[in-house]
């Protein structure tokens, strides 16, 4: 049986098909334009780093959340880049921080992880308001900041999930109400915010 493998150049515009015999799948191995081979090996240590990594962060702390989220914020970068790493950030720790209200012990946040991590951000952030005693989020972070952060999440889930960009004068405003939520979200749960 005859597969067609598309190989692509070290330009995007240079693309041709090559004919291959069919193997299983399994055995398959895909050779990158710079050379690098991808087996099921490598395949599955990916899989296996994404879900160590990805358990560091279900078992953190909202202070090492914060200080992540602080270290990204910190490293310069396009603004939609900053936009969509402001409400992740705010994503994640919201996110970390109702985790952490219902939940202790690693063990018990890596069993209860699943239910909260397809949650959307502005669920999460009234969730944690919520615990803490504020019932209107809009009146805690403010009415403006509140409306833009729910239009920053439109924007950032159009720059992640549709791979676009937006003209960079359209994001001041959107940052501003952004660290000015995650400063106040930060400071409900008295995490110490050093905003640079």
């Amino acid at each position: 049986m005859i597969r067609r493998v598309r190989v692509m150049g070290m330009r995007a515009s240079l693309s041709s098909w090559q004919e291959c015999e069919a193997e299983p799948l399994s055995s398959v191995q895909i050779v990158s334009a710079l050379g690098i081979v991808l087996t099921d090996n490598s395949i599955q240590e990916l899989r296996k780093q994404l879900d160590e990594l990805r358990d560091k962060y279900i078992t953190a702390t909202p202070r090492q959340r914060l200080g992540r989220v602080r270290e990204r914020l910190e490293d310069p970068g396009a603004n939609p880049n900053r936009l969509v790493t402001l409400v992740g950030g705010i994503e994640a720790l919201a996110r970390s921080l109702a985790m952490h209200v219902e939940h202790q012990g690693k063990e018990e946040l890596r069993t209860c992880y699943s239910k909260y991590k397809n949650r959307k951000t502005q669920t999460l952030v009234e969730q944690y308001c919520k615990f803490r005693g504020v019932e209107v989020p809009k009146e805690y972070f403010g009415e403006d900041n509140w409306e833009l952060f729910l239009l920053a999440i439109g924007y950032r889930n159009l720059l992640a999930h549709e791979s676009t960009y937006l003209s960079n004068q359209r994001f001041g405003i959107l940052e501003t109400a952004c660290n000015e939520v995650l400063r106040r979200l930060a400071n409900l749960a008295k995490l110490k915010w050093d905003a640079t």
